[in-house]
Order: structure tokens, then C-alpha cells, then sequence
């Protein structure tokens, strides 16, 4: 059986580091909602989706709300990255059926460019130009259940 590599020790240390800094950003952003008023609990989510999505590396995250009994959804919180256009809240599973699908099958869904959009999603919500053309919808992605 050939060797296992070894990552070098300060890969692993760095990793750690790294995790050990999440847990802590968890930490902080879920201790952060215990005692908040009812009225201050949506903005505060857009904040902790800035700051997850800020640490990851990410420049858009979302929320959604599933209802599996009716194969519903809706986007309910959105968070972009500075320099992004803001979007609103509001997407539903009609919106986007294939990540809807993914979502319901219990996936995470990964978009590597907003161009992943349906033209005129991509157009009305994020002001795209008029003609802009999506990449067709990865392979993987399966259509949104009845």
C-alpha cells in the first residue's frame, strides 16, 4: 500500500486556526440573538449572514423557507457583499426550480455566477443588462418536485 502524504504541520495548524475562528464567529452570532426583540430579529439576520458569508469568502447568501407538504419556498433573507447590487428577499421556488429542487432534496446550492440566473430573474432582480445570457443549469441539479 503506498504512503499516505502528510499535509505539512502548518497546513494542519492553519486549518485548525481557521475552524476554530468559525466556531467562534458562530458562537458570537448565535449568543448574539438570545435576548434581541422580536422586531430587531430580521436585521440581525442579515447581519450574521454578512459575517458568515464575509468569513467564507462568499459574496451573496441566502435564506429560505421550505414548505415540503406543498413543494413551496421562499427566499426570506439575502445578504451581498460590498460592491454587489442589494437584492431583495421575495425569490420563490418558481424563481429558480432547480436549486429549489436541490434545496428540498435536503443540497446546498452553489452558484459559481450570478449568470447561473434565468434571464429575466437575472434581469429584473439584479438589473443585469437587457440580453444577458445564463449558462445552462448544472447537470447535477434536478427539477423541483411536484
Amino acid at each position: 500500500m503506498p504512503a499516505r502524504s502528510e499535509a505539512p504541520p502548518q497546513t494542519k495548524i492553519a486549518s485548525l486556526r481557521r475552524r476554530l475562528e468559525f466556531q467562534r464567529l458562530l458562537g458570537e452570532v448565535s449568543t448574539h440573538f438570545i435576548n434581541l426583540p422580536a422586531e430587531e430579529i430580521d436585521t440581525n439576520i442579515n447581519r450574521a449572514l454578512g459575517q458568515v458569508g464575509s468569513f467564507l469568502g462568499f459574496n451573496l447568501v441566502a435564506v429560505s423557507k421550505l414548505s415540503a407538504p406543498d413543494a413551496a419556498g421562499e427566499v426570506t433573507h439575502i445578504w451581498t457583499a460590498e460592491g454587489l447590487p442589494a437584492v431583495t428577499p421575495g425569490f420563490t421556488h418558481l424563481d429558480f426550480p432547480w436549486a429549489a429542487g436541490r434545496l428540498f432534496d435536503g443540497h446546498p446550492v452553489h452558484l459559481a455566477s450570478l449568470a447561473y440566473l434565468a434571464p429575466a430573474v437575472f434581469a429584473a432582480r439584479w438589473r443585469a443588462p437587457v440580453g444577458a445570457t445564463p449558462l445552462p443549469a448544472p447537470a447535477s441539479a434536478k427539477a423541483l418536485k411536484p
